[in-house]
């Protein structure tokens, strides 16, 4: 089983708790922008590839179905 990528990082507030970050998101936030309401997908199916050109923001039914294409 292959997880995502993650990072943790320790933001400058009251309550100075760290917080997890998974990379892909923070990829596809800096880089393509934040629709609402969609997820990022990995067009190649997998989750360690978190380059740019294989990110993409899609609905939930869609991503679904493209996992499921994959196998």
């Amino acid at each position: 089983m292959v997880f995502y990528a993650s990072t943790s990082l320790w933001p400058t507030n009251i309550y100075n708790k760290k917080r997890m970050y998974l990379v892909h998101r923070i990829v596809a936030k800096t880089f393509i922008g934040e629709p609402d309401n969609k997820q990022v997908n990995h067009i190649d199916g997998n989750k360690l590839n978190n380059n740019i050109n294989n990110l993409e923001y899609c609905s939930a039914r869609d991503n679904l179905i493209h996992a499921l294409n994959l196998g």
